[in-house]
C-alpha cells in the first residue's frame, strides 16, 4: 500500500484489484438474487442509507427505477430511507417509522 503522502493512482488500482480477489462472489450473487425475486413477485424494495451511505442507497434506487423499466418494461417498486440519526440511541429502529407512514400513507 502506497504511504498516504505519495499516493498515484497504480497503487490506488492494485489495491482495488487486491480488493476484488477478497469479495465473496457468492454472496454478491444471491443478494443479486434476492432483488431479482423480489422484484418479479412484484414486492417493493427499499433502500436504506444513513449519512454518506445514503448516497449510495440513492443511486440503487434511481439507477433501478430507470434501467429495471427500460430493460424489462416492468415498473420497478423501489423506495428510499435517508436519515441523519446515525447517532441515536435507537439506532436499529431509525427507519420502522418511514416504513410504516409509507405503507400506510395512502390507505
Amino acid at each position: 500500500m502506497t504511504d498516504k503522502k505519495n499516493f498515484n493512482i497504480s497503487d490506488y488500482l492494485i489495491s482495488h484489484a487486491n480488493l476484488g480477489k477478497e469479495l465473496n462472489l457468492n454472496a454478491f450473487e444471491a443478494g443479486i438474487q434476492l432483488i431479482k425475486e423480489k422484484f418479479f413477485a412484484n414486492k417493493k424494495i427499499i433502500t436504506c442509507g444513513n449519512g454518506g451511505s445514503a448516497s449510495t442507497a440513492s443511486h440503487y434506487i434511481t439507477d433501478w427505477n430507470k434501467m429495471v423499466n427500460l430493460a424489462t418494461g416492468k415498473k420497478f417498486r423501489g423506495s428510499l430511507f435517508v436519515t441523519t440519526w446515525g447517532s441515536s440511541p435507537l439506532l436499529e429502529t431509525i427507519f420502522l417509522m418511514k416504513i410504516y407512514f409509507q405503507d400506510n400513507w395512502q390507505q
